[in-house]
């Protein structure tokens, strides 16, 4: 985690890749999370079929655009260092709130998807360590936030045999500084006199 890319402990970690013309891709594209860089990708996702089958089908393209598998999941880790040993468990830390809970059966209201997963955001935490006039960037926490909307879709003809949803889908990855400045400690000038044990001018 050192300038480098941020490893989970089966890859790399990722995040959304950018689009053409913004379009999202449903081959599951993905791009490699910097250590240090903030970043934003959003995508336009649009889905046409049967009212019946809409939903379910928005929901599930979208959740599998948004998210990795591999990083989704229990017990989902981050590499403290850049090159964390995987034997050692102090070299990684746990990511909050890693693992996506799908909502249940739904009973979607009608003209629109309930509960359609449309940004997740990634928070973490680093510090420097070490010395001062060499320190190390360390990972020291992290999270992911799922955001969950009710979408309107549009039916295409009078009898609604057809519809169609588009919705605005975001990947946000955001680094916080939690370094605690220096303090520059500077030692006290000594009492000579205080200091001379009681007979140092003896005999003179």
């Amino acid at each position: 985690a050192n300038g480098g890319s941020i490893t989970t402990a089966s890859q790399t970690l990722v995040s959304l890749a950018t689009t053409v013309k913004g379009r999202c891709s449903l081959n599951n594209s993905r791009q490699s999370v910097g250590f240090g860089d903030d970043e934003l990708v959003t995508c336009q996702l649009e889905v046409t079929d049967t009212p019946t089958n809409l939903c379910d089908i928005l929901r599930n393209q979208s959740a599998s655009i948004l998210l990795s598998s591999a990083q989704h999941q229990d017990r989902a880790n981050l590499a403290i260092y850049s090159n964390s040993d995987q034997t050692l468990p102090d070299e990684w830390i746990p990511v909050d709130n890693a693992a996506y809970k799908a909502t249940g059966v739904l009973n979607d209201a009608a003209g629109a998807c309930l509960q359609v997963l449309t940004r997740v955001d990634l928070n973490m935490a680093w510090s420097r360590v070490g010395i001062l006039g060499n320190p190390q960037n360390v990972l020291s926490g992290a999270g992911f936030r799922y955001q969950r909307e009710r979408l309107a879709y549009t039916c295409l003809d009078d009898m609604c045999t057809q519809a169609i949803a588009r919705v605005l889908l975001a990947y946000s990855i955001h680094f916080v500084d939690v370094s605690k400045p220096p303090k520059q400690l500077l030692k006290e000038q000594p009492d000579l006199i205080q200091d001379l044990p009681n007979d140092f001018f003896y005999p003179f």
